[in-house]
């Protein structure tokens, strides 16, 4: 008597055998590319699906170079079709008044905006995204869409917030992130943030 799995295993190639060539798992979309939009680099990307399941892409827009200073912008792209197929990216994040320049850096910058290190955690209770980002690497602002990431509510300053950790550690970089947060079982939002002296050279992430 033959051995029954053995039986099954031919029996389910045979079947495997006799169907049309599988479509791929997997496809690649090219989300950011150097030079769109007139962007030297898209660095630090993210990306989220919403409760309603569209697919929110986002990214530092490095305007003229690779450096993590400089002037940069914060881009959003959304799919509805999960990813297959892209609007065309928009500026988000501080699109208001400019805070230009900073006095740790040493030299040149005077006239950038640096928007740095994006976050978005959707929240799967009120199906809202909460975004965070932090401008020159000193200041840190909260934004959030109830429309799918379609618009967003006016950036509100939550610096004060980590003021209080200068009496164990006088920091003077700040960053979020970068790329995500997570929801935890109770329903808080956690979003990593680290804090650097910036005693070594520029006020910056390396710092």
């Amino acid at each position: 008597m033959k051995h029954p799995f053995a039986i099954f295993v031919t029996v389910l190639l045979t079947s495997l055998a006799m169907l049309p060539a599988a479509q791929p798992l997997l496809e690649k979309s090219d989300v950011f590319t150097v030079g769109m939009n007139g962007v030297s680099r898209y660095r630090i990307p993210g990306i989220v699906v919403t409760k309603a399941g569209t697919v929110l892409a986002y990214s530092e827009a490095r305007k003229t170079g690779s450096s993590d200073w400089g002037e940069i912008e914060v881009h959003l792209r959304r799919s509805t079709d999960g990813g297959r197929t892209w609007l065309p990216a928009k500026q988000i994040a501080h699109l208001g008044e400019r805070l230009e320049g900073n006095p740790h850096k040493k030299a040149d910058g005077a006239h950038e905006q640096t928007v740095n290190n994006p976050v978005a955690i959707v929240d799967r209770i009120t199906g809202a995204i909460e975004f965070l980002y932090c401008i020159n690497y000193a200041r840190c602002f909260a934004m959030r869409s109830t429309d799918d990431g379609l618009t967003w509510s006016k950036p509100v300053d939550i610096t004060a917030t980590f003021e209080p950790f200068r009496k164990y550690y006088d920091w003077k970089v700040i960053a979020t992130g970068p790329g995500h947060g997570i929801q935890i079982k109770s329903g808080r939002l956690v979003v990593p943030i680290w804090l650097a002296y910036g005693k070594t050279g520029d006020h910056s992430p390396s710092a």
